[in-house]
């Protein structure tokens, strides 16, 4: 916080212009950003919150993922009137994968301030929609949900080393290698239904009942430790990057990892065999008759089935 403020202070943010919001527990954020949003966008006096000019996100992707959530909230309560702009939201890389920020060449604080003030400009980018089904106790039946990201989705081998990395957090970044070797030994069975869309140009694939290793849903290049799992992604093209692993063995499987790491930087996505790669609109997952679990920036769990959905331009931030 000291170095935020000095940064502040540096670009003509005096202390009173500069409001600070605490979270104490996961959905705060979600909370905060919607309620600012909506508060001084109302037009009843008395406006108890000044006008808005920008959004600071301290922490990783998953506080950037509540704060933009509440955004979209706020947004579709309060939607923006013509030539009115977003608030652009910024994501200071404070957590441990930082991919939001990664894609912007932001990995210091510094780098974010002088993105916003110096060379960047404000310009929309997009978010991807998540809706699943929840049981809803009082009424005895399922709920849809929806659900934000701006990082990735994952499903399969993916999510569930992702979970095992959550909670090896006193390791560190190596976590992420640690988790993913663990479950690929594991090897455990993931059968799903894959049906990719994509409306504007009228196309719409699919496969079956396949058993794969696991499968990436992007709206950055990178996930996880900076992997580069879908290096072709960009955060306003309106498309939604899927990378799917079918299963190929231990010593195949540890070398598609290595090629997403630096320098290759996304060389399997050459593997015709055993990875493929597709952009797409709309994506649904289906398990059939069990719930398999899906994993949603890191920190985020739901239950398949899935249909995700890019929201072209759904907030902005300074690029």
């Amino acid at each position: 916080m000291k170095e935020i403020k000095r940064f502040c202070e540096k670009y003509g943010m005096t202390a009173s212009c500069v409001h600070e919001k605490v979270t104490t527990k996961e959905g705060d954020c979600i909370a905060i950003v919607r309620d600012c949003v909506l508060q001084s966008s109302s037009s009843l006096p008395p406006n108890p919150n000044p006008s808005i000019d920008a959004i600071f996100v301290m922490g990783g992707d998953g506080t950037l993922r509540e704060a933009v959530q509440g955004y979209v909230e706020a947004r579709r309560v309060k939607p923006l009137k013509e030539k009115e702009n977003h608030v652009p939201i910024v994501a200071l890389p404070c957590g441990t994968g930082n991919n939001f920020a990664r894609d912007l060449n932001c990995f210091t604080i510094e780098d974010c301030f002088r993105l916003a003030f110096e060379r960047g400009e404000a310009r929309d980018v997009d978010a991807v929609q998540i809706e699943s089904f929840v049981f809803d106790d009082e009424k005895e039946k399922k709920k849809r949900i929806t659900t934000i990201s701006i990082n990735v989705v994952t499903w399969g081998t993916a999510r569930d080393a992702a979970e095992t990395a959550e909670k090896m957090r006193f390791l560190g970044p190596i976590r992420y290698d640690l988790a993913g070797f663990y479950h690929i030994l594991k090897n455990k069975s993931n059968v799903a239904s894959l049906t990719a869309e994509t409306p504007s140009a009228r196309l719409k694939g699919s496969c079956t009942d396949e058993d794969f290793l696991m499968l990436f849903a992007q709206n950055t290049r990178c996930s996880g430790r900076g992997f580069h799992f879908t290096p072709l992604a960009k955060l306003d093209d309106g498309l939604i990057d899927v990378v799917v692993a079918k299963k190929c063995g231990l010593m195949k499987t540890v070398a598609l990892f290595d090629d997403t790491k630096e320098p290759k930087c996304g060389a399997h996505v050459e593997k015709k065999d055993d990875v493929f790669y597709i952009q797409c609109e709309k994506l649904k997952i289906e398990t059939n008759e069990r719930e398999e679990l899906v994993g949603v920036d890191g920190e985020v769990t739901l239950k398949t089935p899935v249909e995700l959905e890019c929201l072209r331009g759904a907030f902005s931030t300074f690029v």
